[in-house]
């Protein structure tokens, strides 16, 4: 493809102030867009179970406070980004996501699998290297919760990637995706 050069032309976060994500956008060859986010999604875990400070438990306080009080935090996330995305896309921008998912997209109901189906996002490890659906991504886990998805043309356009394994160049609790 050749060199491949881009221009950083807007950033943000989270516009509902979950603290969930950032974005970064970048400008491409013919003014193309690519849009990156970087989210982190709260486990599954019951309110009720979470000390104080944890991340679910501030992010459900805020949701009540926004008079969103029937809907837990795990899935607040999806239903969010694929807003965000959705708005993104209908300026034309290509997508990445890099998540780390807290959830298994097989067993992802109405999860990971439906972010992918309502924004058309491709996992590219899966689609490249036909990996099995219950490669662990967590190093206590059994099964994938981080995800690197994609619009078409991104997916399209790969040369190469893939997933290293753990502790392979850092310490650390999950596998480094390239």
């Amino acid at each position: 493809m050749g060199k491949i050069y881009s221009t950083i032309i807007a950033n943000g976060e989270d516009p509902y102030g979950l603290g969930r994500w950032t974005t970064v956008t970048l400008l491409g060859k013919h003014n193309k867009r690519t849009s990156v986010f970087n989210m982190y999604r709260s486990g599954d875990i019951s309110i009720e179970k979470t000390g104080p400070t944890t991340v679910i438990k501030q992010q459900w306080i805020i949701l009540q406070q926004k008079n969103r009080t029937n809907i837990h935090p795990h899935d607040a996330a999806i239903n969010d980004l694929i807003i965000e995305v959705k708005r993104k896309q209908k300026d034309n921008h290509e997508i990445i996501v890099t998540m780390d998912g807290n959830g298994s997209f097989v067993n992802a109901k109405g999860g990971i699998a439906k972010l992918c189906k309502a924004c058309q996002l491709y996992d590219p490890l899966i689609y490249r290297h036909d990996l099995p659906t219950n490669i662990s991504t967590y190093i206590r886990g059994t099964k994938q919760i981080d995800y690197i998805l994609v619009s078409l043309n991104i997916l399209k356009a790969l040369i190469q990637c893939g997933m290293i394994a753990f502790n392979e160049l850092i310490t650390a609790d999950h596998r480094g995706f390239h």
